[in-house]
């Protein structure tokens, strides 16, 4: 149990720990709009996590702690679920950073 949780606080303070560290970097190398724009695309990014983690993660958290074992497809249709949701966020990051008029690179580098 306690595994579990260490490994849960590690992932999100690892992701937290490494955007604060590019932030800083990128604070002294881009403008002020780059920046703002990178800003934006972070709290994007953050809601879309959060989202998929309301919707997916943890009714999968449930579903697979109950006592009874869980439909053979039950984390299969969650794991889908959620890569779909992925796919369709990167599609919409894309134009919306190129939206903002940085370059089509910049644009696919967020999608990622």
């Amino acid at each position: 149990m306690f595994r579990r949780f260490i490994l849960a606080i590690g992932g999100s303070a690892g992701v937290a720990l490494s955007g604060f560290i590019l932030s800083v970097l990128l604070l002294r190398t881009v403008t002020p709009a780059q920046f703002g724009v990178y800003g934006f695309m972070q709290v994007v990014v953050a809601l879309g996590y959060g989202v998929s983690n309301a919707l997916f993660g943890s009714p999968l958290t449930v579903a697979l702690n109950r006592t009874e074992p869980p439909k053979s497809d039950t984390a299969e249709s969650y794991f889908k679920a959620s890569f779909l949701i992925s796919l369709i966020t990167s599609l919409l990051l894309a134009p919306l950073t190129i939206g903002f008029g940085e370059l089509p690179e910049t644009g696919a580098a967020f999608s990622v």
